[in-house]
């Protein structure tokens, strides 16, 4: 199948990546992963710049020895949107609320926010119109 996407998910949760990432690879897309707070704190502006759209948990747990341990969710879009100067979409999933999060998600300029749990039809859904455009 001819990849037409490249994905990154920052995820930490194999059962919640094996279900979703085989009806993305089926729309055409590559879903590269990253399993922690370093590694995903650590990306470059190379790096990122092969993504078409990040897919974000926010709750990934604490890496020993990590100095990441304020809020993740504002660290990595700080990183990504400020230290990387990228304006990739990203899809948050996460079990927080949005209303619990909705002013880092504002300023930080979030494309959608899933709460989880979720079907993962609304995960695949909300990242192909994404994709695709308007």
């Amino acid at each position: 199948m001819e990849i037409k996407y490249n994905l990154l998910w920052i995820e930490d949760e194999a059962a919640t990546l094996n279900s979703i990432m085989n009806p993305l690879r089926r729309a055409g897309a590559n879903v590269d992963e990253i399993g922690n707070r370093a590694d995903a704190m650590s990306l470059s502006r190379d790096e990122l710049g092969k993504y078409d759209l990040i897919i974000l948990d926010i709750l990934l747990p604490e890496t020993k020895g990590s100095p990441y341990g304020g809020n993740f969710l504002e660290d990595i879009l700080k990183h990504i949107r400020e230290d990387l100067q990228s304006d990739i979409p990203i899809v948050v999933l996460s079990i927080l609320t949005r209303q619990e999060q909705q002013e880092v998600l504002f300023r930080y300029g979030v494309a959608d926010f899933i709460p989880k749990p979720t079907e993962v039809s609304e995960i695949t859904d909300s990242v192909m119109k994404l994709l695709k455009g308007p």
